[in-house]
């Protein structure tokens, strides 16, 4: 019975520690995104200069 209760008691930490993992990942994916995009744009426009 100790452990569930502790178990219920630690879910909420659990959820929240995941929610930061989660957001975490997502900041890094959409940053890296946005720079891969962001130089393909530099590289394009460089490339039609030279043209």
């Amino acid at each position: 019975m100790l452990k569930l209760q502790l178990a219920l008691l630690m879910l909420p930490y659990l959820i929240s520690i995941r929610h930061i993992v989660n957001q975490a990942i997502y900041e890094i994916y959409f940053f890296r995104v946005t720079t891969i995009f962001y130089r393909l744009d530099k590289l394009l426009d460089s490339g039609s200069a030279c043209w």
